[in-house]
């Protein structure tokens, strides 16, 4: 099984009658590289299958090779060069081998392959149909949590490190998993990129995220700089009219563009074709803020920063740890701020946890900060009961959470 990787972005960008072309050039190459005795089909879209009767396992091996290498040469077109790739499933044959079970576990393989990066290649093992029974079952689940409203939002404060004033709050989603329980994000925000589905999720946390924040009219008047952060996903963000619809979300929640801000992974910006970036670039036009989530967990690249549409960046929780037992983390701390400053970026620290953390970040020139020493998250109620009056976070002891905020994490259902 052969499937062209990044082939809907062609078709999005250059229009089907450039993605026609591709097809067509595609199928000539695979037609080239086969032998006269081997079969070359187009089962539909931008799917192709080879069958190789009479091979043996290096043959077969060696002609996805060839498929592989035919295929990444650049397309000419009229207009451009177009740099194509593919992900290729290999179901080895054996004797009683049903036809459909073999272009089933071809399938699997395939999908395996784009699953380990794409361009490249796998051959069918048996535990490949029992990890996408998994996705299939966990592509089932997700979706039935979107349909009976099994998210649930948690709120964590962002305060400013020198006055201790919350200055916005982070939404984070969690899963209220009818077996397993209360689930946090690294527990199914990777499976719903893995099978398909982290589109229904993500637009649920930013229509969820905005209605609530518009239900906050009190406490949004008490501070007037206060912005609400959301995560939004890379496959999200490099989808067609992504900017639209999070324009179109906001206009229907009555929310101002300037109290949201949307942050993004840097990986999803450095590895973007353009797409995503013009997106952020006309959201940040629009009065939307846009900051690098995590930032310190990818390749953090300072060039970078200044050419990227962004208004702040999220310093990944692995930066602020070291503070309190490696000597040498303050002076590489200290360097990173610095770069960032340089180019006119706010900056907020995750996963402050100590009066240490805190003092640190603060004196370096860190602007604001999350984490449990600040400020726990908890739901929309408790976050605008507690927020609205105190709307500032004192000093905590070392190992507890600040006193003004609750301090027990998002555990049961909401209201």
């Amino acid at each position: 099984m052969v499937d062209l990787d990044e082939f809907k972005t062609i078709n999005d960008n250059l229009g089907h009658g450039a993605g026609d072309a591709v097809l067509q050039e595609i199928a000539q190459r695979l037609s080239a590289v086969a032998r006269p005795a081997e079969t070359v089909a187009r089962l539909g879209g931008d799917e192709f299958a080879v069958l190789a009767p009479d091979a043996d396992d290096d043959a077969v091996l060696r002609l996805a090779d060839r498929i592989l290498s035919a295929v990444g040469v650049p397309i000419e077109l009229r207009e451009r060069t177009v740099a194509t790739g593919a992900s290729i499933g290999v179901r080895l044959g054996e004797p009683g081998l049903d036809a459909e079970i073999l272009m089933r576990d071809a399938d699997i393989a395939m999908y395996a392959a784009k699953a380990a990066g794409r361009g490249t290649v796998r051959v069918f093992r048996p535990e490949m149909q029992h990890r996408m029974l998994r996705r299939l079952q966990a592509s089932s689940d997700l979706a039935r949590a979107v349909a009976d409203g099994e998210f649930r939002l948690a709120f964590q404060p962002v305060v400013d490190l020198a006055t201790h004033r919350v200055v916005g709050a982070e939404a984070l989603v969690r899963w209220q998993h009818p077996e397993r329980g209360l689930l946090q994000p690294e527990e199914f925000i990777g499976l719903a990129e893995e099978c398909g589905r982290i589109g229904e999720v993500g637009e649920w946390v930013l229509r969820e995220s905005l209605t609530q924040l518009a239900r906050w009219p009190d406490l949004l008047a008490a501070l007037p700089h206060f912005r609400l952060h959301v995560n939004v996903s890379a496959v999200e963000v490099g989808r067609v009219r992504f900017d639209e619809r999070v324009l179109e979300e906001l206009a229907a929640a009555g929310v101002e563009p300037s109290r949201v801000v949307l942050e993004v992974a840097e990986t999803a910006l450095l590895h973007d074709d353009g797409q995503a970036t013009r997106a952020l670039a006309r959201l940040r036009g629009s009065g939307v803020g846009v900051g690098i989530d995590d930032f310190g967990t990818g390749f953090s690249s300072l060039s970078y920063l200044r050419r990227l549409p962004i208004d702040t960046v999220k310093l990944d929780r692995s930066l602020t740890a070291g503070l309190d037992s490696d000597p040498d983390q303050r002076p590489f701390l200290a360097a990173v701020l610095q770069v960032i400053k340089a180019a006119q970026l706010g900056v907020i620290a995750e996963g402050i946890e100590t009066r240490r953390h805190w003092q640190v970040l603060r004196d370096l020139g860190c602007d604001r900060g999350q984490g449990y020493w600040l400020g726990r998250p908890v739901d929309a109620e408790r976050f605008r009961a507690t927020v609205g009056v105190t709307r500032s976070v004192p000093p905590a002891v070392d190992g507890a959470s600040a006193p003004s905020l609750p301090t027990r994490d998002l555990a049961g259902p909401l209201s």
